[in-house]
C-alpha cells in the first residue's frame, strides 16, 4: 500500500518552504528552480517523490505553495512522515490530505485530513 498527498504550505517565503523540505527530508542539499509560473522543488528517493510548486491561493492573500507526492510505505509510517512535515514548519500552517493506493496505483477510499 502506498499513500498520495496533496497540500498547501502558507508561505510566500520560497526560503522558508525549502529549509522547511530539507528539514522534513533530511536533505540538506535539496534545492529548488526558478519556473516561468515561480520557484518550484522537485524531489524522489526510495520513500518519498513529491513536487512542491508556488501558487496563488484561493483566499487572495498572495502566494503559497502546493505539495503533492507519494509515500511508498504503509499508511502508520506514512501518516506519521507526512505529520513530521507541520513540525518542520514551526508557525507556517500547513495544511494536508492523503489518500491510500493499491499496487496498481489506484485510489482505495476516501481522501482524509493528515491528523
Amino acid at each position: 500500500m502506498n499513500v498520495t498527498f496533496t497540500g498547501v504550505i502558507h508561505s510566500d517565503d520560497f526560503a522558508v518552504v525549502l529549509d522547511g523540505l530539507r528539514h522534513w527530508l533530511g536533505a540538506p542539499a535539496l534545492d529548488g528552480r526558478q519556473r516561468l509560473s515561480g520557484e518550484q522543488v522537485t524531489f524522489e528517493d526510495g520513500r518519498v517523490e513529491l513536487i512542491c510548486s508556488r501558487s496563488f491561493n484561493s483566499r487572495g492573500s498572495g502566494p503559497d505553495f502546493l505539495i503533492e507526492g507519494t509515500v511508498f510505505d504503509d499508511l502508520d509510517p506514512a501518516l506519521h512522515f507526512l505529520a513530521a512535515l507541520r513540525t518542520a514548519y514551526a508557525g507556517v500552517e500547513v495544511d494536508l490530505e492523503y489518500g491510500e493506493l493499491d499496487a496498481d496505483g489506484t485510489a482505495t477510499g476516501e481522501v482524509l485530513d493528515v491528523p
